[in-house]
Order: C-alpha cells, then structure tokens, then sequence
C-alpha cells in the first residue's frame, strides 16, 4: 500500500480532484495547493485551507483525513488535531503560530492607520517602535488612560486612540512571540 510520502504531488492531486469535485482530471489550483503542502508538511497552509468550522470546506477536510488515512472530522479542532499530527508540530504551538499570524495582521493594520491618522504619523509609529525596543512592552490603563511600560513600571502615556491601538497590538504580538520562543 502506498503511503503519502510515496505518493507524488500529481497523483494525490488526481485523488484530491476526484474526492471533491468527483473527477480526477479536473486539474484544479485547489488541489495542486493542497497537496503542494501535504507534501511539505506545511502547517499554516493547511490550517489556512482546513482549519474552519463544519461546513466550511468538508469535503476538502474529508479528502485530506482520507489521504492520511484517518477517520474523517469536520470541526476546527478535530482538524487542527490531524494538521498539527501530519505535520509533527505540537498542537498548542500549531494554535499559537495561527494566533500570532493574526495578530501581525492586525499589527499593520494598525500600523497604517496610524501613518494614515496624523501628518507625523510614521514618526509616531518609530515612537512606539523605540518604547518597545527600550522594553516597554506592556500596555497598562488606568481609567480611560492608556500607558505602555517596562518591567519596573516606569511608562509613558499613549494620549491618542489611534497609538493606543497600535501600542496595543504590538503587546499582543509580542506576548504571542514570548510564548512561541
């Protein structure tokens, strides 16, 4: 019996196409992507194709549980679970990296509004930047008043929305980066 590793990329493309559109010779970049990071063991790819809700692709989800020759789950966590095992990749790290990804997304969402927010905002943004590479990493409120600090509590006072945000995100990040360390 072959096994996945002997298989090459075309033909667990074929058994891909057949399982999900019912033809083999279909061809699709859907398959080629998924089975491009089967292939590689690619954690992020496959949580970013599979790891959704039941529903949500299901019968992707059910190919690539066929393919790793264990039973088919359809829920997030059921499938996190077969990503992180074919990938050899624990699953806290696999949900962790997955967090931190998204909090890089919203990091240079928030980067450029704050750029987009103020006439000196890329100034603004070094400003923050300088604070968390001078360690002060830690983002405190007191009332409506936001302060990022270091470690003996000596802070600065973030006095706009728009800083708070990207303060905010940057300490989210970091903290996410301290675990995955």
């Amino acid at each position: 019996m072959l096994t996945l590793n002997d298989m090459p990329a075309t033909e667990i493309r074929r058994f891909l196409d057949n399982a999900i559109y019912g033809d083999q010779s279909k061809n699709t970049n859907w398959s080629e992507m998924i089975a491009n990071a089967l292939l590689d063991k690619n954690p992020h790819r496959l949580s970013d194709f599979l790891s959704h809700g039941k529903g949500f692709n299901d019968s992707t989800k059910k190919a690539f549980c066929l393919l790793l020759q264990v039973k088919p789950v359809y829920t997030q966590k059921g499938i996190d679970e077969v990503i992180a095992q074919h990938c050899d990749i624990a699953l806290e790290r696999l949900l962790l990296q997955r967090k931190l990804r998204h909090a890089k997304a919203l990091e240079n969402n928030a980067h450029d509004s704050l750029v987009n927010a103020f006439s000196n905002g890329k100034e603004l943004v070094d400003w923050v930047n300088n604070l968390f590479e001078s360690g002060f990493t830690k983002l405190l409120t007191k009332g409506n008043k936001a302060y990022l600090a270091n470690d003996a509590g000596a802070g600065y006072h973030l006095q706009r929305a728009a800083i708070r945000k990207y303060a905010e995100v940057l300490s989210s990040s970091h903290e996410l980066q301290l675990k995955l360390a």
